[in-house]
């Protein structure tokens, strides 16, 4: 009886299955559409302005039978240099040359860009270099006029800055603003300035001292010419002032 039950039950679920897909196949086809389909032509007007255009003409030129020397040249180019770029997979060795070439190209158009020194040579080396033996002597000592002239006579404008620092030290030295001494740095003389009027002109000209000597580039003559007004205002501006035990404070 229940073996019975379970078969009419799947019966009737079968038989609904099949009623349910007939009447959705009778419901699409109700709604096919059978009307006429009205076939459209191709303008052949336009076809053929079309094929005047230049825009639409995508066959390859052929090559000259005598070609120009500038068709040589931008063949030769295309060949040996844009298609090796363009295509690395191709040409694997000479795209990766290309590339680093590119690349050096890059990097010296930047070292330049930031005036950095690119000479290797050793007399152009040996004339940049900064020599500390100023700062070993005593500078109340040096002619310092003598000095500066003899290093711009050379070209040897670093030092000439470096002299015209020890200069402003010197002078500061004597007004009795700062304490020298050999062993101190630049921002222990800007500390002993800290409270006076020199204060803030000492920082830029500290500043532009160590910029140019310490700089990795080389220092021509417009460098030098845009750094030695500074130094000149700083002194003019300190002589006109009275020593330390007078007043300076600001």
């Amino acid at each position: 009886m229940n073996k019975l039950l379970k078969i009419s039950l799947w019966s009737l679920l079968f038989g609904g299955c099949l009623w349910a897909l007939s009447a959705k196949a009778q419901q699409t086809q109700d709604d096919w559409d059978f009307s006429e389909v009205k076939q459209r032509q191709f303008d052949q007007a336009k076809i053929e302005k079309y094929k005047k255009d230049k825009r639409f003409q995508y066959q390859q030129t052929p090559r000259p039978t005598q070609p120009s020397i500038w068709f040589r040249i931008s063949e030769w180019l295309w060949r040996n240099i844009a298609d090796p770029l363009s295509n690395p997979g191709k040409h694997p060795v000479r795209s990766t040359i290309y590339y680093l070439i590119v690349a050096g190209i890059l990097i010296y158009a930047i070292l330049k860009l930031i005036n950095a020194d690119l000479s290797f040579s050793r007399s152009k080396k040996s004339q940049s270099q900064v020599t500390f033996a100023e700062i070993e002597e005593n500078i109340h000592e040096m002619d310092f006029d003598q000095l500066i002239a003899e290093a711009k006579s050379k070209q040897n404008y670093r030092r000439a800055v470096r002299l015209l620092y020890l200069q402003i030290l010197k002078k500061l030295t004597d007004k009795a603003l700062i304490n020298w001494q050999i062993d101190k740095t630049n921002h222990d003389y800007e500390r002993e300035l800290a409270y006076t009027s020199l204060h803030q002109s000492f920082q830029a000209v500290t500043l532009r001292f160590e910029y140019v000597c310490y700089g990795d580039f080389h220092i021509n003559r417009e460098t030098y010419d845009s750094t030695e007004p500074i130094f000149l205002e700083f002194g003019a501006k300190l002589a006109q002032l009275k020593s330390k035990s007078t007043n300076v404070l600001s």
